[in-house]
């Protein structure tokens, strides 16, 4: 349905749909249904997997993460890393670490005309797609690179080593 909206704006937009369907496969033929019963005929792609996400998410104009869960969602910090511009909905991971407004557009759950409107301000505000783009892969570099967390990993360890030497 979001993909059928922000069309109504781009006539030229092509979606990308990619993750397993953990649901046994009812969620994605759903959506493959939808769409060759829509407009969206040949504008869709179903990939199951992506290996090498740096090169993927750089390809996009925006990553959209439409989940009406996620824990923490490493496809959209990889996103963010890439450079991407990201929109989200406000599921309980993403928005512990995402500012709306700053590195990335948060919409609510279940709300395609939601995600629709934030895709297409950032398609038509490419000035303020490349400012989120850029505070987001500063934020994700800075808070999810693995030299910061093999450095927090540490941290811990030099805690608990540190605590059990004060018991004895």
């Amino acid at each position: 349905e979001m993909a059928e909206l922000v069309s109504e704006e781009f006539d030229n937009c092509r979606f990308i749909v990619v993750g397993k369907d953990n649901s046994g496969g009812s969620a994605i033929e759903t959506l493959k249904r939808k769409v060759e019963d829509g407009n969206l005929k040949g504008r869709v792609d179903f990939i199951d997997w992506v290996d090498d996400t740096i090169p993927f998410h750089s390809a996009l104009d925006v990553y959209v993460s439409a989940s009406l869960t996620e824990s923490f969602g490493l496809s959209i910090v990889e996103a963010m890393a890439a450079g991407t511009p990201v929109v989200s909905t406000r599921t309980p991971g993403p928005s512990s670490y995402l500012k709306h407004g700053i590195t990335a557009l948060i919409t609510e759950i279940g709300s395609a005309r939601s995600l629709a409107d934030a895709v297409i301000m950032i398609l038509k505000d490419p000035r303020l797609g490349k400012e989120l783009a850029i505070a987001a892969r500063v934020f994700a570099l800075e808070h999810f690179s693995s030299d910061k967390m093999v450095a927090e990993t540490a941290d811990v360890y030099r805690q608990v080593k540190d605590s059990v030497r004060s018991v004895h």
